[in-house]
């Protein structure tokens, strides 16, 4: 729904529900707990006449923490018409439409037909999804997460500007500029509604759209609804710039962790080369530095430093998973390489976009930032950049069940690869492909493809890579029913793995190392292996970890059947 669709009602529901407000990361706790929750956003008569039941509360702030501690499934709770408190909890929510019925979706149907009935927003967050929607009267709009926040306003921008450079040609037709504009105008609606739940979060992403507007004639547009707060500009400016021997080695750092190596004629400090955890750490304590010079670059109308220091953070970024950060560097980031005309680095941003949308399981999200990249490696004839966006692409595709057409891309990319003297990336490719077709039940292409990215791996000496291969060739192992070859591969690659420090990597090994062990009845090692794992992905914020929390529940509930 874009933004003149949206009736105010609805607009000034998203206001209050913007990313900085306490109110919304109550929810979307909620949503990541998958405990399901259900919220009216006021009290009156009409609100009371639907609430069965519950407990009166006094004086509880509207915290996030305690919007998810009083969430409790079907039950709703009750906040103050200025969501600043929360006034009742675990009532019962009885509107005269409501047809009685439990089980999945019935929360959303008592929100929905609570919000026709009374003056006020209702909030259904899902058990099954951890999706939030919000119900205004007959209306319903489905709260979006920031990563995906982001990922759409990055790309809106991207094709306000493509808008905007093209109406400047002196040699365009009438009809070409008349639909030109009419997709600006378009693409500004749809960022005025992203704007509206970015809320303070989006202070760049709203100047950078008032210039656009500016530069495009839509003057008498809405202002963007949220405006960069007095002093952020002059906090900004106090950080601490980078020297240049800083950005040598920032510069050093990140060619010390990436697939592709460095010109050799390029000087990098001799301090950080040779050891990634040393490097690591460097990024862990430097980290917060960078990503406030890469914020103040911007504010300071310099992108060519902003996208130079993006650019060196992204494997760091993939190594830690500091998602929320990587997210937040690329969008400056890929905007700047657009205004500095780098088109290479521009397909990189949105591939590095696109493989922290994957990895946050954005999977729609993903495959759209890989088809941009794709776009643009194939206007510059870049044929590893492409190769590399298509391996991308395809492990992806294969996420959301299309096998074929992630067949096809891993395919492409060995073709386009062929082209390149890249051990590294036509090892990845392989890798991958030996994942997708042993998943999709081909054992035999499966166990070649991942033998050729041991080898190449092996005669490029990238140790981190052979373990890779190891760890998925033990899962084509597990996938075929060969359990003791599974065991003695995700064995060596957790030793592999952990001689190198890639914690990472070993607590991927063990979740799947577990699956082999129940499979060889060994029960209690198993356990042993996914607790362990839980430990860690627990610790750092991972999805796995509710994963293996569904695993080791199962074994709970097989001893419970077995007494």
């Amino acid at each position: 729904m874009v933004d003149d669709e949206l009736p105010d009602s609805v607009r000034q529901a998203l206001r209050r529900l913007a990313l900085h407000t306490p109110l919304r990361c109550g929810v979307e706790r909620v949503g990541e707990a998958r405990t399901g929750g259900l919220y009216v956003l006021g009290w009156d008569e009409s609100v009371e006449a639907v609430c069965q039941g519950g407990y009166a509360q006094t004086g509880v702030r509207v915290t996030a923490e305690d919007v998810k501690q009083f969430s409790k499934m079907d039950l709703a709770v009750i906040i103050s018409a200025d969501d600043a408190y929360i006034l009742k909890a675990g009532v019962r929510l009885t509107p005269s439409s409501l047809v009685p019925s439990s089980g999945s979706g019935a929360r959303h149907l008592t929100a929905a037909d609570t919000a026709k009935e009374i003056g006020h927003p209702v909030i259904a967050v899902s058990e099954e999804t951890g999706k939030a929607t919000l119900y205004v009267g007959s209306h319903l709009f489905e709260l979006t997460p920031q990563s995906v926040l982001l990922s759409k306003a990055t790309l809106a921008v991207l094709e306000l500007d493509s808008c905007a450079k093209k109406l400047s040609a002196p040699d365009l037709g009438q009809r070409s500029a008349a639909t030109l504009a009419e997709q600006a105008r378009l693409v500004l609606r749809q960022l005025n509604t992203i704007l509206l739940e970015f809320g303070e979060e989006g202070t760049h992403i709203a100047e950078l759209v008032a210039d656009y507007r500016a530069r495009l004639g839509y003057r008498d547009e809405s202002p963007a609804p949220w405006h960069l707060p007095a002093g952020v500009k002059a906090m900004h400016s106090i950080a601490r710039r980078l020297g240049e021997w800083d950005e040598r080695a920032l510069d050093a750092a990140q060619q010390t962790l990436s697939v592709r190596l460095a010109p050799a004629e390029r000087p990098f400090p001799r301090v950080l080369l040779g050891d990634e955890r040393e490097v690591l750490r460097w990024y862990d304590k430097e980290g917060p530095t960078l990503v406030t010079s890469i914020r103040e670059a911007v504010e300071a109308g310099d992108p060519a430093t902003a996208l130079r220091r993006s650019m060196a953070m992204l494997e760091f970024f993939y190594r830690r998973k500091s998602r929320g950060a990587w997210l937040e560097v690329t969008s400056l980031a890929v905007v700047a390489a657009r205004q500095v005309g780098d088109k290479p680095a521009e397909a990189s941003l949105l591939t590095s976009m696109g493989i922290a949308l994957r990895e946050l399981g954005e999977f729609g999200e993903a495959v759209e930032h890989f088809e941009h990249a794709l776009v643009i490696w194939r206007e510059i004839q870049d044929h590893a950049g492409a190769a590399d966006t298509l391996n991308r692409l395809a492990y992806a595709l294969d996420q959301v069940g299309f096998v074929d057409r992630a067949v096809l891309a891993g395919d492409e990319a060995l073709v386009l690869v062929a082209d390149v003297s890249e051990l590294r990336l036509t090892g990845m490719i392989h890798n991958n492909l030996a994942g997708i077709h042993s998943r999709a039940g081909s054992d035999d292409r499966a166990m070649t493809h991942v033998g050729t990215a041991i080898d190449l791996f092996t005669l490029d000496e990238y140790h981190r890579g052979r373990a890779w291969a190891l760890s998925v060739q033990g899962r084509v192992h597990y996938l075929a029913g060969r359990y003791e070859a599974a065991h003695e591969f995700s064995e060596e690659a957790i030793a592999i793995r952990s001689e190198m420090g890639d914690d990472y990597g070993v607590a991927l090994s063990r979740m799947e190392f577990g699956d082999v062990l129940l499979a060889q009845r060994n029960v209690m090692a198993a356990r042993e292996q996914w607790e362990t794992a839980l430990d860690f992905f627990s610790a750092v914020d991972e999805s796995h970890a509710r994963t293996i929390r569904v695993k080791l529940e199962a074994l709970d509930l097989r001893r419970r059947e077995d007494r």
